[in-house]
């Protein structure tokens, strides 16, 4: 089995829903929510502290 982002993505949130595992879901999408605020702030926070 091949294992890429997409495929992954799809299957935590279609299968996580379904099977009603639905947790393993709001916490791959809270991981990625943290991910992309922290990139956010890093890339905004650079900048006064350069």
């Amino acid at each position: 089995m091949k294992f890429d982002m997409q495929t992954t993505f799809r299957m935590q949130i279609a299968g996580g829903y379904r099977r009603g595992g639905h947790k393993r879901a709001v916490f791959f999408f809270c991981f990625v929510f943290v991910f992309f605020f922290f990139y956010m702030f890093e890339s905004l926070g650079s900048i006064p502290s350069t």
